[in-house]
Formats: structure tokens, sequence, C-alpha cells
């Protein structure tokens, strides 16, 4: 495995505002930045239950 690791996703500070709409690096930082958002409501909701669980346990 040379070089075949996953790809690093661009998308870093400013990337939204000095590229055009259609540029890859814009559509791969919000995908990035979305796909972060689900994972940390997710983990928040998996941490919520398993307080109630304790809880009710």
């Amino acid at each position: 495995m040379t070089g075949e690791g996953p790809q690093s996703l661009p998308g870093g500070a400013g990337d939204d505002e000095t590229a055009a709409p259609t540029d890859p690096d814009v559509r791969w930082g919000r995908r990035a930045r979305r796909t972060v958002a689900i994972s940390q409501i997710v983990i928040a909701i998996a941490q919520v239950v398993d307080v109630v669980v304790k809880i009710f346990s």
C-alpha cells in the first residue's frame, strides 16, 4: 500500500470563500463538515440514552 490510504479531505479555512461552488474542494469541505455534525449529534443522542438507561436500571 504505497500511498493508497484514505483520501485526505480538502476544505480548510477560507476554501469556501476562494473557490467556485463547483470546485471539488468546496463540496468535499461541506460534506466533511456535514458528516462531522451528524456524527456529533449521533454521539450526543447515544450519551443521553446511556444516561437514561443508567438512571432507570
